[in-house]
């Protein structure tokens, strides 16, 4: 499994934001991590998020867990500065 950046994601939102008259260029853009990378594993039409022969669904249960408080905020990364 590998984080990949979302780029597509971002671009939709950059152009919503410009059609809408919403854009704030100039300022910092605070999107979250789930919103910024994406978890992928696999090439071309074959991708998933984890390879099932290594990972589990016990243990993506338990990420999906982490990663969902990462991006809520719920874990406070300060401490490893």
């Amino acid at each position: 499994t590998s984080f990949v950046m979302n780029l597509r994601w971002m671009v939709n939102e950059l152009g919503h934001s410009v059609a809408a008259g919403t854009f704030a260029g100039g300022t910092e853009w605070s999107p979250t991590v789930k919103q910024l990378w994406v978890l992928t594993y696999g090439t071309g039409d074959q991708t998933t998020e984890f390879n099932s022969r290594l990972v589990d669904d016990q243990v993506k249960e338990k990420f999906a867990v982490v990663f969902d408080d990462l991006a809520a905020g719920k874990i406070d990364l300060n401490q490893y500065k």
